[in-house]
């Protein structure tokens, strides 16, 4: 009788036999990736042109349609890193003691942000830190919600880097994920950079900032879409391999 203890955690032969099902695992990606682009492209620029332009601006705010596929999305991460977490669990005795917990995190993460898009917890942090500080809105204090969201990125990171004994099982999703993470901090650069409009007067005219700033919010939100987009593509290829791991683990097992 084969008990729960004698299953294996970490075979060394799984890159062995992953070879093969990463090129389909590979193949799938590609198929999810045009995919979700074509969605967010639709989502985009569907918004833009039955919009009026004078509210337009409110479709990609907070409560704007935007905002909603942002959160569908989101939620979608959460619960492929999820199915991921269950997925590695079936081989592994103690799973909340392992590795796999970072695929949990990655969960709970999502499903944060979702929240966060939804309800803007960033900007009511941002409100907070100005109410207890008692300190009057400056140019630089204004941009504290757009750091915070920053920093949500660099903390990611730091846990996939603490984790990457069991992330080093899915290296074909590394394209995935440093596209999203790039991504993310490019649209973290752009909210900075025109929070206000007292970055790019030191730099620009009126007419050319004005300009920037009317259309500027389009270019943030494809971002952030995007980023999330090909991190779909990248934990959802995880799940794909981690049935595959799982797999493997039971061919092994000893009869």
């Amino acid at each position: 009788m084969i008990t729960k203890a004698s299953l294996p955690t970490n075979d060394p032969s799984d890159e062995e036999l992953l070879s093969g099902g990463r090129r389909s695992i590979r193949s799938q990606a590609r198929g999810v990736l045009i995919k979700v682009l074509a969605i967010n492209f639709v989502a985009v620029a569907g918004t833009i042109l039955v919009t009026p332009f004078d509210k337009l601006g409110g479709q990609f705010d907070e409560k704007g349609f935007i905002t909603y596929v942002s959160v569908i999305q989101l939620l979608m991460l959460s619960y492929y890193g999820y199915k991921v977490f269950r997925e590695r669990a079936k081989s592994i005795k103690h799973p909340w003691q392992s590795s796999i917990t970072i695929w949990a995190m990655v969960s709970v993460g999502f499903f944060f942000l979702a929240l966060d898009d939804f309800i803007a917890i960033h900007e009511g942090i941002d409100i907070m830190i100005h109410s207890i500080g008692s300190f009057q809105e400056t140019g630089l204090s204004d941009r504290i919600d757009d750091l915070i969201v920053g920093l949500y990125g660099l903390i990611a990171i730091g846990l996939l880097a603490m984790y990457r004994r069991e992330l080093k099982k899915y290296r074909h999703a590394f394209p995935y994920v440093i596209a999203g993470f790039t991504m993310l901090f490019l649209m973290v650069g752009v909210d900075v950079l025109t929070n206000r409009d007292d970055i790019l007067l030191t730099f620009l005219s009126r007419e050319v900032t004005d300009n920037i700033m009317g259309w500027v919010f389009i270019l943030e939100e494809s971002l952030k879409l995007l980023s999330e987009a090909v991190l779909i593509v990248a934990v959802y290829s995880c799940y794909q391999q981690a049935k595959q791991l799982t797999q493997n683990s039971e061919t092994l097992r000893p009869e």
